[in-house]
């Protein structure tokens, strides 16, 4: 797997991102250098199910989790929540690969949560953040990057910006969204 050591929005991350030998690997770090003036990351790809987990407050609360379910979608595309998948196919109206919650078993999920939870703490992160978690073929689960600040696009404008996404599955509106936000922020500066 090749990507930009640092962007947002899945930018730099394509269906050429997965590379299967070292013509391909060497052309996609290409690419990437290029594009973005920066080096690129290459990491092992890992074949199992991709996560999203939302958290916000101080201590983190973790909203209900997103699995990008990458059976569902079209023929040609990889595997992955490349800037095809994120930017074009999602915003077209095909969402139907974003499961949330998704059908996970409790093993499973507490593993999730105690990675997100651990990571949370090691980087010190404040407020808010999504961290993106990918399973390897034993189903154990490892973070492939954290968002901090995440995204956060009205849902007039996105259906699919992933934490409003997970907060209107418990009936959190946007607005309130923001305000928890803003209300977390405060009392942590009111301390």
């Amino acid at each position: 797997m090749v990507k930009p050591v640092s962007q947002g929005s899945s930018a730099g991350i394509t269906n050429k991102s997965i590379v299967n030998n070292l013509e391909e690997l060497k052309e996609q770090v290409k690419t990437i250098t290029q594009t973005f003036s920066a080096p690129a990351l290459v990491e092992t790809f890992l074949p199992g199910r991709d996560f999203s987990v939302p958290m916000m407050g101080n201590p983190p609360k973790i909203y209900p989790v997103i699995e990008s379910n990458h059976t569902t979608l079209p023929k040609g595309y990889q595997p992955i929540d490349s800037l095809e998948v994120k930017w074009y196919l999602e915003e077209e109206g095909g969402s139907d690969h974003l499961v949330c919650p998704p059908k996970i078993d409790a093993e499973l999920k507490n593993k999730i949560e105690d990675i997100c939870k651990k990571t949370w703490n090691a980087l010190n992160i404040l407020d808010w953040c999504r961290i993106d978690v990918r399973c390897d073929d034993e189903n154990n689960p490892h973070v492939l990057d954290i968002n901090s600040p995440c995204g956060m696009i009205p849902p007039a404008i996105s259906m699919t910006s992933y934490f409003a996404f997970s907060a209107r599955t418990i009936g959190i509106s946007f607005e309130e969204l923001l305000k928890t936000l803003i209300g977390t922020a405060l009392k942590r500066y009111s301390k």
